[in-house]
């Protein structure tokens, strides 16, 4: 739901200036994802990044192992 309020003034703009709808929506859905993209970045910082890193560490040591 929140991603709608976050595309809807982009494609409302688009549709003012005629945007065929298969490119409005397109650009509604790029838009919308660098502003969470953006948001998610804030929100968890590198906590994410090291998590992943962590995860893919432990199954290289896993594989090297066996």
């Amino acid at each position: 739901m929140l991603s709608a309020v976050v595309m809807m003034p982009f494609m409302i703009l688009f549709e003012m200036y005629s945007v065929p709808l298969w490119l409005n929506l397109f650009l509604g859905q790029t838009i919308g994802s660098m502003i969470f993209f953006k948001i998610d970045k804030w929100i968890f910082g590198n906590k994410e990044a090291h998590a992943i890193e962590d995860e893919f560490n432990a199954t290289k040591e896993a594989i090297r192992h066996h």
